[in-house]
């Protein structure tokens, strides 16, 4: 198992003289050109210790007691780690405050999961567990805002997981092919055939 930073991911099918083929999770093949891996970051999953982190960011207001937060997240971290089948047995979940923002507190929480495979189905827990938990003690999360990749247009306040329509953003609409390229008829008509 793989991951090209800033590109694709999966296992690796075959390699070879140019390309290398990866299934990705959608059960995809990924045709990555050599000459892409050869001059890129790539992470393996799959060598040495196959043990790895199940990560979730969180952010909590201001005004809660980060002491209770740390105790609540970590009671329920370690549920999670003795729970769920795919957690790595005797691995002491971790609890981190990692930044002051501008009007929360964000926060990870990680429980390490066996291997690759299993992070998804740990992390996939441990998030409902997380809320569900801070939903049930009245400790109140911040929405984490999202800002579009640079190449998809102008940053825009998009809530991580709304559905398009849900929040609106400055965006103008994408132009019509006809307003981009001028006339479909042709540049030799005048406006006065309209």
């Amino acid at each position: 198992q793989i991951e090209v930073a800033g590109g694709p991911s999966g296992r690796v099918e075959d390699i070879g003289w140019r390309a290398t083929r990866l299934r990705n999770a959608d059960n995809n093949i990924v045709i990555v050109p050599n000459s892409l891996l050869a001059g890129s970051v790539v992470t393996n999953y799959t060598t040495g210790d196959p043990a790895m982190d199940a990560r979730v960011d969180l952010s909590v207001m201001y005004d809660v007691d980060l002491a209770r937060v740390a105790e609540v997240l970590a009671a329920e971290a370690r549920r999670v780690r003795d729970e769920e089948p795919g957690a790595a047995p005797g691995a002491e979940p971790v609890v981190r405050f990692v930044r002051f923002a501008d009007a929360y507190v964000e926060v990870v929480v990680r429980v390490r999961a066996q291997n690759f495979g299993d992070a998804s189905a740990v992390r996939h827990t441990l998030m409902q567990r997380l809320h569900a938990r801070l939903a049930a003690e009245g400790i109140a999360m911040h929405p984490v805002m999202v800002q579009p990749p640079a190449d998809r247009g102008a940053p825009s306040g998009r809530l991580r997981g709304a559905h398009h329509g849900d929040v609106e953003d400055d965006a103008p609409p994408p132009k019509r092919r006809e307003e981009r390229s001028g006339r479909l008829r042709g540049a030799h008509q005048s406006d006065d055939d309209d």
